[in-house]
């Protein structure tokens, strides 16, 4: 009988764990340096949906392929250069996704076929942390007042640059005031969120800028019919498993493999068979009491850390618009009725009261021509009918002045619009 003292299992246990985990941990930094070296793509997806290649953080998404309906095999609609704007944004887990760090493009504005007839673009640019907004300092200056701005593409200032939309317009109003404050508007919209991820990124992201004033506008897209509820598929980026994909998606060689994947499996296929045989049944994004309840979540969560809140409603259906203005009368906070003042400005365009947006009159009747703009006034004030331009936003800004009580912007709001109540 041999005289060797005999492993401990535990001993045995470590010697084997050892002799498998280094080769496949060595085998895996090699893969992944390979990858990194090759640099394949590793953010779109083929699918036989789609006539293009499509962005991968839609590949999960099952609303995607739902809400565009048949438009999806119109190759013109669905064109390389109509879909080059998704690119720009990737995977994010607490709000699906949000911009590339320090990504910038000339973008044509999709929703508008004169301007893509005319390939008019607009700039987009994204700090480092992946917002349409500058870069954020260290440390914020004495002075400083910050506002952080809610929204979706309506605040993100779809189809213009970013120095005309509303939240920089405010700042630019706000700077001019005597009282000394160094004004800083954060802009955290992006296009397609809605009040669920509005409550999604207040909680994950906004409260780290210590905002001052939180301006909120949601409702274009929270009434729109989809196949699960905004909440849901947010709820995706809690827990664990949702933590542990989000440090995966930092390995090229996890994407590349997730893209071999979706080459197998099409992740659009159970949708599109769904879809295709009738049985999808549409919910909105957000349910109107869900509405009221994600308004009211950021409003006093705001108020709990010391901010001022107001509401803005841009291209709201009437239902959500009249709940955003309750909200607003129940919580004693500035409300601002965007369509309302669009529709105001077009009345004074007509009556030839152009004002201080001289040029910008000038500017659209000669992209668009007199005859496109009698059939569709809405061209005066907005890029597309629905998404504010230069014009609307400066209104909408001075509004949102007039109702937190500056001057002389107060002094400008109409009677009805100075009213929070209303039909």
């Amino acid at each position: 009988m041999s005289d060797q003292p005999r492993l401990s299992w535990w001993k045995l246990l470590l010697f084997w764990g050892f002799l498998l985990l280094v080769p496949t941990a060595l085998l895996l930094v090699a893969g992944e340096t390979l990858v990194r070296l090759s640099t394949p793509d590793l953010q779109t997806v083929k699918s036989k949906h789609f006539s293009v290649q499509m962005p991968m953080w839609l590949a999960n998404d099952d609303n995607f392929l739902a809400m565009n309906g048949p438009q999806n095999r119109d190759a013109k609609k669905h064109s390389p250069e109509r879909l080059e704007w998704l690119l720009l944004f990737e995977e994010d887990r607490f709000v699906r996704y949000r911009m590339k760090p320090n990504s910038a493009a000339k973008v044509l504005n999709t929703f508008s076929e004169p301007e893509v007839g005319k390939n008019v673009r607009f700039i987009v640019r994204s700090n480092e942390r992946g917002f349409r907004t500058p870069p954020i300092p260290e440390a914020w200056p004495e002075k400083s007042f910050r506002v952080v701005s809610l929204g979706d593409s309506s605040t993100y200032g779809w189809g213009l640059n970013a120095e005309y939309t509303y939240p920089v317009r405010l700042q630019d109003y706000l700077n001019e005031q005597p009282d000394g404050r160094d004004v800083r508007t954060i802009n955290l919209a992006m296009p397609g969120y809605t009040s669920a991820h509005g409550v999604a990124m207040w909680r994950h992201y906004a409260q780290e800028y210590r905002p001052h004033l939180v301006v909120i506008s949601f409702g274009a897209n929270d009434s729109r019919q989809a196949v699960r509820a905004a909440s849901d598929m947010l709820a995706e980026g809690e827990g664990w498993r949702a933590a542990a994909q989000a440090q995966l998606r930092r390995s090229q060689l996890y994407l590349l493999l997730r893209k071999w994947i979706f080459r197998v499996y099409d992740p659009f296929d159970r949708v599109a068979a769904a879809r295709d045989a009738g049985a999808l049944k549409t919910i909105p994004l957000v349910s109107p009491a869900e509405y009221k309840s994600n308004l009211l979540e950021i409003i006093r969560g705001a108020r709990a850390a010391g901010a001022e809140s107001a509401l803005v409603a841009v291209c709201s259906s009437p239902e959500y618009r009249h709940m955003m203005r309750r909200v607003a009368q129940a919580e004693n906070v500035p409300f601002v009725d965007g369509h309302g003042v669009l529709y105001e400005m077009l009345e004074k365009i007509r009556n030839g009261d152009v004002g201080r947006y001289a040029y910008w009159v000038r500017y659209y009747e000669s992209l668009y021509g007199a005859r496109a703009l009698a059939h569709f006034p809405l061209h005066y004030v907005s890029v597309d009918g629905c998404h504010p331009n230069p014009i609307g936003h400066d209104l909408i800004a001075r509004a949102l002045l007039g109702r937190l009580g500056y001057e002389p912007f107060a002094a400008e709001l109409p009677p009805e619009a100075d009213a929070a109540a209303g039909p």
